[in-house]
């Protein structure tokens, strides 16, 4: 892209000066980015831990458990 550009307009890169410090923009999207979050209500969890990862975690137990059960089933037969 900066090879387009200098192709496009004859100004040598190293002729360009800065107006602002750099990752300027950067900085003001993110603190625009959180004051319009400020507004937005936040849910407050009241268990000790989310219930869809609490769910996830005994599936993936079980899955796991039965795996190694198969593992020590087939070893048992060979």
């Amino acid at each position: 892209m900066i090879q387009d550009m200098e192709m496009k307009v004859n100004v040598p890169r190293w002729t360009v000066q800065a107006r602002q410090a750099a990752g300027a923009e950067l900085l003001a999207s993110a603190s625009a980015g959180v004051s319009s979050l400020r507004g937005v209500a936040v849910e407050q969890r009241t268990g000790p831990c989310d219930l869809s990862k609490a769910l996830a975690a005994t599936i993936f137990s079980a899955v796991l458990l039965a795996a190694v059960a198969l593992a020590v089933c087939v070893a048992k037969l060979s």
